[in-house]
């Protein structure tokens, strides 16, 4: 047997309020056979990822997507959001400010987030001749 790593993406559903994901429902993106590269792998999907859902619609209140509301706000800030809260992106098009963040500000947003959207996951293959 051989260890292989499966990069995922978590399986989102929405129920016409928020995103959430249902049990342990992934969708396989590709192989590796190293743990390493597999990471390296999962965290660039990761940034992709982030810019393509809006993050604000994975929960009812800024508190339960970011574990630093505060420092979320601030990158937010950076690329042209003008609220003091999240208030008036709860519900609507949050991706639109991180897709004009640059790779370093969402490594820090991703720091932030109470949320995963791609794992690594080891498996087992069985050697063919």
């Amino acid at each position: 047997m051989t260890k292989m790593y499966v990069v995922s993406k978590i399986d989102f559903h929405y129920n016409d309020e928020v995103y959430y994901a249902e049990g342990e429902g992934v969708i396989p993106v590709t192989v590796y056979r190293t743990r390493e590269s597999a990471q390296k792998a999962a965290d660039e999907l990761t940034l992709e990822q982030i810019a393509e859902w809006d993050l604000l619609s994975f929960g009812y209140a800024a508190r339960e997507i970011f574990k630093d509301p505060d420092t979320a706000l601030d990158l937010y800030q950076e690329v042209g959001y003008k609220g003091d809260d999240f208030d008036d992106l709860l519900g609507g098009y949050s991706e639109q400010y991180v897709k004009k963040m640059n790779v370093d500000q969402r490594k820090k947003l991703v720091k932030t987030l109470k949320i995963k959207f791609v794992t690594v996951n080891q498996v087992e293959v069985e050697e063919t001749a």
